[in-house]
């Protein structure tokens, strides 16, 4: 028997507001192992990636593991204006065939340093 649509298949991010040079968690399930996650903010001209640690090191996309589990962490710069922004989400095998998953608002405040 085949199964349907993932019910709990989601991306969160650990909250929605971020401090100008702190970095935010984006994590989530995707529907198959070895899904590639990419997540992208644009700030002004300036477009961040996120950031997973891979088998070989850092790498700007995170890859589900067989629980279908994944995480990316998002640097916001410290010339970023505050104010609210999109966060992308794309779910795909490389970035020619990926698409948009889900797009996730973010508040970035100024630093309390």
């Amino acid at each position: 028997s085949e199964l349907g649509p993932r019910p709990r298949v989601g991306t969160f991010i650990a909250s929605d507001t971020v401090e100008v040079g702190k970095s935010i968690w984006i994590f989530g399930t995707t529907r198959a192992p070895n899904e590639r996650v990419w997540a992208e903010a644009q700030f002004g001209e300036e477009i961040e990636v996120g950031e997973s640690i891979g088998k070989e090191g850092p790498q700007d996309y995170a890859e589900a593991g067989d629980n279908l589990f994944f995480h990316l962490a998002l640097g916001i710069p410290k010339n970023v204006v505050p104010g609210e922004y999109d966060v992308d989400v794309y779910i795909g095998e490389d970035m020619e065939t990926r698409k948009l998953f889900t797009t996730l608002k973010i508040n970035v405040k100024p630093s309390e340093e």
